[in-house]
Formats: structure tokens, sequence, C-alpha cells
């Protein structure tokens, strides 16, 4: 923010992202003026820990073409039967080619396991009270794991999380899982930030 002339934003984060939003804003308030979190921003277990291995397990591949790598993504239970046009912009971004010819990720796999390993512990919840300006949590409701399992942000979590944080609010957004409530860009998600964002302009 610093190096772009930032004094204050809207910080928009999802997953890891809505990590870093409820920190820097219980840290850092007088550069928020808003904050969204898109399904996360809430303390890393083992079984939320867990969900992150596929991801883990992608980005250890490579393939054969971006064809084949989005294939193999396609095939995941996560998307069985939510895979749009949308994922497939977004997830096509993911590889590129290398000196052997094979497609290989562009994140960094090592920062990857760093960052996982400083996020496992770091308890957020206690960040949230410190929390002071208006914030919108959005809710995905599809689990990755099994029924009423596996999800990234548990909705105990985020009805703490709207409990806590003293001017927020909860949408759930309805046939929704970590990926597809932002990745898909759904109607619901995309009015609730536009009326957040409204509301913060009068």
């Amino acid at each position: 923010m610093d190096r772009e002339g930032l004094e204050r934003v809207v910080l928009v984060g999802h997953s890891m992202g809505a990590m870093i939003g409820v920190y820097l804003a219980a840290h850092y308030p007088e550069r928020l003026s808003g904050l969204v979190l898109i399904d996360g921003g809430s303390d890393v277990t083992d079984e939320i820990d867990a969900l992150l291995d596929p991801s883990i397990k992608r980005l250890e591949g490579t393939y054969s073409s971006r064809e084949a790598y989005l294939e193999y993504l396609k095939s995941q239970p996560v998307f069985e039967d939510r895979w749009d046009e949308h994922l497939q912009r977004y997830f096509g971004g993911d590889v590129q080619p290398g000196d052997d010819g094979r497609y290989h990720p562009v994140a960094d796999l090592q920062t990857i396991r760093k960052d996982r390993e400083k996020m496992y512990n770091f308890v957020l919840s206690e960040l949230w009270s410190r929390i002071r300006c208006p914030t919108l949590i959005l809710l995905s409701t599809v689990d990755l794991a099994g029924p009423k399992e596996g999800f990234i942000l548990p909705p105990d979590d985020a009805r703490r999380m709207d409990n806590t944080i003293p001017d927020s609010s909860l949408v759930k957004v309805e046939d929704t899982n970590h990926y597809d409530i932002l990745y898909s860009a759904p109607p619901t998600t995309v009015k609730a930030i536009e009326n957040f964002l409204a509301t913060l302009q009068t």
C-alpha cells in the first residue's frame, strides 16, 4: 500500500487473503475503510489444514499441457457439476510452460509450504474484536470433504465472527463452495459486495 501510495483502502480477501485482511484490520485500523472477508479469516484447525492437501498435491505436479491441467482439475470432486467458464479462465492462469516441455504451477511451492506452517495455529479469532471498519463476511454453503464437513470458514466460526466484529454483516452464498463463491462470480457474491461498497460511499 505504501509503495502504491494507497493511504486507505477497502480490502477484499478470499481464503488466506481473508486471514491477511483480519490481521491488517486489527493491527492497522487507520489503513482500512472497509473489509470484505470471502470464506476465510478464522483460526486454522487440524481439519481445516487437511483441506489444503489436494491443493498442495496439485501444485506438486507437472502437466503435459494447460488443457491436461484443467482436465485434472475438472475431475476433482470439489468441481463435480460445478465447472464453468469462470473457473476455466481463472485456473487457466495457474500454470506456465517450463524448459522441460511440461507445464508447471506459477505459484512457488516452497513459499506456499512456509505460509502453511506460519498460519497453522495462528489465532485470528482473538483479533476479530479489534476490527473497527465496516466488514462484510461471505460464507459458502457447500462443503469440500463431506456432508457438513470441509469448510475453510466453518459456519459456526462465521457466526461468531459476525457477532464479534462490531460493524459487520454476514451473507450466506447458497450453493457455492470455497472456490466458486468467488471464482464463478455468483450473483449473490457480486451483489453483496456492490451493496457493501455503496454503503461506504454514503
